[in-house]
């Protein structure tokens, strides 16, 4: 079909490309600062580290599931919604501990300048994991590798990662902002507040369910997309 395959030569320039190489870095950068600053207004951390991680969890068996069955390469071990709950617990022992910003903020830079001193986008991936392993070999292997990895960042592994550092430095360089610009918990531009940003409230209220449900949505319309353009399964 013409028009799928002008969709698949879109679709592949645009991962490619270098426009998608730097936005990537760009907006998962914004995304984190965001989460720092989320939780400078959260009533209850705790409450979104557990359900963020709860969600992480399910993506983690469900990818693992799917390795299980050849349609995945490697499962998500340590993806985004992972580092985020790391992240969130990260900022709430910094205010159960110190609730100085300024300090906040300084770790946060150190984190950051770690992940650049590690060169984090050009970690080494990690072998997948040898095949014919039994619940403890994999166990083994995976706190020899992918775990030790998590905790060092030298290397990387999984269908989606993202490391300590730098990333839990953005997030507490968010804190630092929410802290330090939305003290008083007002938007800093009120003349643009009305009665259209009420879907993107509603929206940020369940930013989890909306990305937990973007993946399999995305693929559910294209597989749509392709019967109805003549695909055969």
């Amino acid at each position: 079909n013409r028009f799928m395959s002008w969709l698949y030569r879109v679709g592949l320039a645009f991962e490619m490309s270098a426009f998608r190489e730097y936005a990537h870095y760009i907006f998962v950068s914004l995304f984190l600062i965001l989460v720092g600053i989320s939780c400078t207004f959260s009533k209850s951390n705790g409450k979104r580290a557990f359900m963020v991680g709860y969600v992480a969890t399910g993506i983690y068996l469900a990818t693992a599931l799917l390795v299980s069955l050849d349609f995945l390469d490697e499962p998500i071990v340590w993806g985004i919604l992972q580092n985020i709950t790391f992240n969130i617990v990260l900022y709430m022992t910094f205010e159960a501990i110190c609730r100085n910003r300024y300090f906040m903020l300084a770790v946060g830079c150190v984190f950051i300048i770690g992940g650049i001193a590690i060169d984090w986008t050009n970690i080494q991936h990690i072998p997948p994991m040898p095949h014919g392993l039994n619940w403890w070999q994999r166990f083994c292997w995976m706190l020899k590798g992918p775990f030790a990895n998590l905790v060092m960042g030298t290397q990387w592994y999984g269908s989606d990662y993202f490391g300590i550092l730098p990333c839990a430095g953005m997030t507490l360089v968010g804190g630092y902002i929410g802290k330090t610009f939305y003290a008083a918990r007002r938007s800093l531009l009120p003349k643009l507040d009305g009665r259209w940003t009420i879907p993107f409230k509603w929206v940020g209220r369940h930013a989890l369910l909306w990305y937990a449900a973007h993946q399999p949505l995305t693929m559910l319309i294209t597989a749509l997309l392709g019967l109805l353009c003549g695909l055969k399964l």
